[in-house]
C-alpha cells in the first residue's frame, strides 16, 4: 500500500486544497473496517468542503477570494495565505494574497524605537471586573486555562496582564474584545455576547464550515470568534488610547516591555486595519451566500448514536452477536450520551426547538442564545426523570443531536403544563458531530439524504463513482452524463432520483471499501465458515454479493421487471469491479 506522507497531507490542509487532500487519502488503507469507515467519513467531508468552497468562490473576483482566504487562515482554517511559491507533492503552486502579505509584514516588523524586535503583545487590564468581562467575551471559563494561546500574569494593585505572541491568530479577536469592552460600560456587554456569538456562529457554519476534515461544527465555533471581531482596526486603537481600562504594550524576547509611544504602534494598527477590510468583505460574502441558499425543512434521523452502535446492529443482523449483547452495547451508548449531554455547553451551538404549547406547529425554530441555558435545564430535568430520547440528526444538511422530551403526566393522568413537563424537540447543531458523521456514514440511505440536503442548500455538484455528475442549480436537481456519442448531456431529474443516485454511489463506495479493508497483503480475503465449511471467498464473489444486495435495496422485486433487475445488477457489479481496481491501484502503486 502507498504510504501517506503526513507533511504532504498537512500542506494540502494548510493551503485549503481539500479536493487534493481527499484524493491523496484515497491512496491509504486503514488497519480495520471501523478505521476505514472513519477514514471514508473524513474523505467524504473533504469532498464536501471542496464542493462548498467551489460554490462560495463561484462569481467572486480576485480581491474577494483573497479576503475570504485570508480570513479563513486567520480564523484557523489552514495557514495565513501570502505571496509565495509553494511546492506540494512535487507540484509548484503560486499563492497570491495581498491581505495576508500586508498583515504578516506589519506584524513581523514590530519593533521598539531603539530598533529592538518585538515578538509579543501585552495587554494590561486594570480591574477585576474588566478581566471577567474579557474572559466572558472571549468565551473562556478561566483566563488561566485557555486554548487561545493567551498567557496570564497577575500584577500588583489588583491589575492583570495577558500576553500573546505576535504570530497568534487570535490576537485580533482579543484586541476586538478589548475594544468592545473599552467602548461600553459595565456588564451590559455580557448581554450582547450571545447576539454576537450567534451572528458569528451563523457565518461560521455557512461560510467558515469549509474546514478540511472538520466541517460545520468547528466552522461555527470559529465563526463565533468572527462575530466578536467586527470592530477592529483604527477603532481599536482610538478606543484603547482614550481608555484607562486597558493598556497595550510591545514585548521583546528579553522580556522588556514598551508602551505605545515606545514602539511602532502604527504598524499594529495597520495590521488590524488589513483584518478589518478583509473581514468586511468576508462577512458580505457569507451574507450573500446565505441569502442564495435553498433551505429545506426536512430532517434525517438515524437510530444509531455512533459508528460502533451501527456496527453492533449489523452484527446482530448477521447473527454474530445475540440480542442480549446488542442491548448491552446499545445501553452503553445511551449512558455515554447521557454523560456527554450533561457536560455539553449548548450555548456554543445553534439550537432549534419546537414545543407542544407553542401554537406554531412542529417546525424547529431557532432558539435565542439567551434562552439556551434555561432550555438545557429542562433537558437535564427530563433526563433525570427518564423522559428524553436521543438521536443523531441532519437538519438542512447540518449534523447534530436531536433530543425529544416526552410529556410529563400529572396525578390525574393528564399531560402536565408545568415548566419542563411539556413535549419538546430540541436540535443542537454540531453537537457530537464527529460521532454523528461516522454513524451516518455507516447508513447509506441517511448518508444520501444528508448529502442531498447539503447539495440543495449550497447549490453545488459532485461527480459520482458511477461516472455521472449530479448537482443543484437554484434548488433544482440535475444530472450530467455522456450520451451514446460520448457527448455530455444535462438533464433535469427529480429529488427522488437525486437521492437514489447518491444512495447508489454510497452503496458502491462502501461495498468496495469494505472489501479493500479486509484483504491481506496478497490481495486475498480471509477464510469464512459457511454452512459448516471453511471457505475463502474471492474478490469477485464478494463484489457480486454486494451488487445483488444493492439491487435488492434499490430495485426490490416487483418494482421493475426481472430483466431490468438483472441488467442493473450486472451494471453495479461492473461499476464495483472498476472502482475496486481503481482504489487497489491507488493503494498499491
Amino acid at each position: 500500500m502507498a504510504e501517506i506522507d503526513q507533511q504532504i497531507l498537512q500542506q494540502y490542509y494548510d493551503s485549503r486544497n481539500y479536493a487534493a487532500a481527499a484524493e491523496y487519502l484515497k491512496t491509504a488503507t486503514a488497519k480495520d473496517y471501523r478505521s476505514q469507515q472513519q477514514l471514508n467519513a473524513h474523505i467524504r467531508q473533504l469532498e464536501r468542503d471542496a464542493a462548498i468552497q467551489k460554490s462560495i468562490y463561484n462569481g467572486l473576483d480576485d480581491n474577494q477570494k483573497e479576503a475570504y482566504a485570508f480570513m479563513q487562515g486567520l480564523n484557523g482554517v489552514g495557514t495565513i495565505p501570502r505571496n509565495r511559491t509553494i511546492t506540494i507533492n512535487g507540484v509548484k503552486t503560486k499563492e497570491v494574497n495581498r491581505y495576508g502579505t500586508n498583515y504578516l509584514n506589519y506584524m513581523s516588523s514590530l519593533k521598539s524605537n531603539d530598533g529592538t524586535a518585538l515578538d509579543r503583545i501585552a495587554i494590561d487590564i486594570n480591574s477585576e471586573d474588566d478581566l471577567s468581562l474579557l474572559t466572558s467575551t472571549l468565551g473562556l471559563q478561566n483566563i488561566n486555562s485557555n486554548d487561545m494561546g493567551i498567557s496570564y500574569q497577575p500584577l500588583v494593585n489588583g491589575k492583570h496582564r495577558i500576553i500573546l505572541s505576535r504570530d497568534n491568530k487570535n490576537l485580533y479577536k482579543v484586541l476586538s474584545a478589548v475594544e468592545n469592552i473599552s467602548s461600553r460600560s459595565g456588564w451590559d456587554i455580557v448581554n450582547n455576547i450571545a447576539e454576537k456569538t450567534v451572528l458569528g456562529t451563523g457565518m461560521g457554519a455557512a461560510g467558515g464550515a469549509v474546514v478540511g476534515g472538520v466541517g460545520a461544527g468547528p466552522g461555527a465555533v470559529v465563526g463565533a470568534g468572527v462575530g466578536l471581531g467586527t470592530a477592529i482596526g483604527e477603532e481599536i486603537v482610538n478606543s484603547l488610547i482614550g481608555s484607562d481600562r486597558f493598556n497595550i504594550y510591545g514585548v521583546a524576547p528579553s522580556g522588556n516591555v514598551y508602551s505605545t509611544d515606545e514602539f511602532n504602534y502604527d504598524n499594529l494598527e495597520a495590521a488590524m486595519e488589513e483584518v478589518s477590510k478583509a473581514n468586511d468583505i468576508y462577512k458580505d460574502i457569507n451574507l450573500v451566500k446565505e441569502s442564495q441558499q435553498t433551505f429545506t425543512t426536512k430532517t434525517v434521523v438515524t437510530q444509531f448514536l455512533g459508528a460502533g452502535h451501527a456496527e453492533a446492529f449489523k452484527a446482530l443482523q448477521q447473527g454474530k452477536i445475540d440480542p442480549t449483547t446488542y442491548d448491552k452495547i446499545a445501553q452503553n451508548w445511551e449512558d455515554a450520551y447521557d454523560r456527554l449531554i450533561s457536560g455539553a455547553d449548548f450555548t456554543k451551538h445553534e439550537v432549534y426547538a419546537w414545543s407542544a404549547d407553542s401554537g406554531k406547529g412542529i417546525n424547529l425554530t431557532k432558539v435565542d442564545n439567551a434562552d439556551v441555558p434555561d432550555l438545557k435545564g429542562e433537558v437535564l430535568l427530563a433526563m433525570k426523570e427518564g423522559r428524553v430520547s436521543k438521536a443523531l440528526c441532519i437538519k438542512d444538511g447540518e449534523i447534530g443531536t436531536l433530543l425529544t422530551i416526552d410529556p410529563q403526566k400529572d396525578k390525574d393522568g393528564k399531560w402536565s403544563k408545568g415548566k419542563g413537563d411539556i413535549q419538546k424537540q430540541i436540535f443542537i447543531q454540531g453537537l457530537f458531530e464527529g460521532t454523528a458523521e461516522q454513524a451516518f456514514e455507516a447508513d447509506t440511505k441517511s448518508k444520501a439524504a444528508r448529502q442531498n440536503a447539503d447539495m440543495k442548500r449550497w447549490n453545488y455538484e459532485q461527480k459520482l463513482s458511477t461516472g455521472v455528475t449530479v448537482g443543484y442549480s437554484e434548488g433544482s436537481p440535475y444530472m450530467k452524463a455522456p450520451d451514446a456519442k460520448g457527448n455530455m448531456f444535462i438533464s433535469s431529474i427529480s429529488e427522488e432520483d437525486m437521492v437514489r443516485n447518491l444512495n447508489e454511489n454510497a452503496i458502491l463506495e462502501n461495498s468496495v471499501l469494505e472489501v479493500l479493508a479486509n484483504i491481506d497483503e496478497n490481495g486475498e480475503l480471509p477464510y469464512q465458515t459457511i454452512n459448516g465449511r471453511r471457505v475463502r471467498p474471492t474478490i469477485e464473489s464478494m463484489l457480486n454479493a454486494y451488487s445483488i444486495a444493492a439491487t435488492n435495496e434499490l430495485y426490490p422485486k416487483g418494482s421493475t421487471t426481472e430483466r431490468e433487475r438483472i441488467q442493473y445488477q450486472n451494471n453495479m457489479y461492473n461499476a464495483m469491479q472498476a472502482l475496486y481496481n481503481r482504489y487497489y491501484n491507488y493503494q498499491h502503486n
